[in-house]
């Protein structure tokens, strides 16, 4: 960004507040301009006690296991999001049945948000972004390949939050994606 959409002056980077990152101000107006963090969403899928994957085809993760998901575009609802991402990464129509996890990375300037969601129909199958699905229980899960932090921290409460019988919400600062 070089000019300001308000009245044509140059903006330049500046320091936020209580120097938290970093924002874009006008030099003549003094309009902010913030750089939100974007939004990504993941459906956690449970098909009779095992958990739907998917081999990323695509980075961060490439040939690592991931709940399916991704970035939410412009003006689509969070839940809307997952459930798109969803049909295209592993070829199921589901259904949101809540918020579970909040994720912030602040390093990556992401928020994930991850959905318990409900199969109502289609084959589980590889889409253009996965290399492959699988449907895995707790003990068969492939724990040391999976591609993000968020997926393995929101795959440890469930199983813990299903062997309680009681689902909470996660709420967590990830350090590392």
């Amino acid at each position: 960004m070089k000019y300001c959409c308000e009245c044509g002056g140059r903006v330049e980077a500046r320091s936020a507040t209580q120097g938290v990152g970093e924002r874009y101000v006008c030099t003549a107006c003094g309009r902010s301009y913030f750089a939100s963090p974007r939004l990504a969403a993941a459906c956690l899928v449970d098909i009779d006690g095992r958990i739907l994957l998917t081999r990323r085809n695509t980075r961060p993760g490439y040939g690592l296991w991931n709940l399916p998901g991704g970035f939410i575009e412009t003006s689509e609802p969070a839940s809307r999001g997952a459930v798109r991402e969803t049909l295209e990464e592993v070829g199921l129509e589901v259904e949101i049945l809540r918020p579970y996890a909040l994720f912030q990375i602040p390093a990556e300037n992401v928020v994930q948000v991850v959905y318990l969601a409900r199969h109502l129909g289609g084959t589980p199958r590889p889409g253009p972004e996965s290399m492959e699905v699988g449907l895995f229980d707790e003990t068969s899960l492939p724990w040391g390949d999976l591609a993000l932090t968020t997926t393995r921290e929101a795959l440890r409460r469930y199983f813990s939050d299903s062997e309680a019988g009681e689902f909470g919400f996660l709420f967590a600062e990830i350090v590392r994606f």
